[in-house]
C-alpha cells in the first residue's frame, strides 16, 4: 500500500485494544489514554481534530508538524504512542 505524508495531511487512524478487551468500559482507562494522548501532542506538536473512544477501540483525527518534525510519520507516532 502507497503512504503518504506531506505537509498539512490529516490522517484517521483506528486501533483496538488486545484481545478486543473492552478496556474504554472504564473511566479511569479513557482518562489515562487521554493524558497520553496530551502527552504526545505536546510532545509532537499534533493537531488532534477529533476522537472517538469506544470500549475496544479507538478513532483518531491527526495532523503532524512536519516543518518542525520532517522525519515523522504516522506510523512512528502511533509506535511511540502504543
Amino acid at each position: 500500500m502507497q503512504r503518504f505524508n506531506f505537509p498539512g495531511d490529516v490522517h484517521f487512524v483506528t486501533f483496538r485494544t488486545d484481545k478486543s478487551q473492552p478496556y474504554f468500559k472504564d473511566e479511569k482507562c479513557c482518562e489515562l489514554f487521554l493524558g497520553n494522548l496530551e502527552f504526545y501532542r505536546e510532545k509532537y506538536n499534533l493537531k488532534i481534530y477529533g476522537y472517538v473512544i469506544l470500549w475496544d477501540h479507538i478513532h483518531l483525527l491527526i495532523e503532524m508538524d512536519l516543518e518542525k518534525f520532517p522525519e515523522l510519520t504516522i506510523s512512528k507516532v502511533m509506535q511511540d504512542f502504543k
